[in-house]
């Protein structure tokens, strides 16, 4: 995933920084077996997804 998202650019996807964040915490999440998300922040990452999802066509 890491290699596919260093290829894409603010102008293809407005909100790649946040992309960016949310697969750093997906890789904390499998690799550190005491890593713990808060609700909040879960929701936060599930909206940044959704954004780019919409913007590149994959949902409406």
């Amino acid at each position: 995933m890491a290699e596919r998202l260093k290829k894409i650019n603010f102008k293809q996807l407005s909100n790649i920084e946040e992309i960016w964040q949310a697969h750093k915490i997906r890789n904390r999440i499998v690799h550190e077996p005491d890593f713990h998300i808060a609700r909040g922040e879960a929701w936060m990452i599930i909206e940044m997804y959704k954004k780019a999802f919409k913007e590149l066509g994959l949902i409406d």
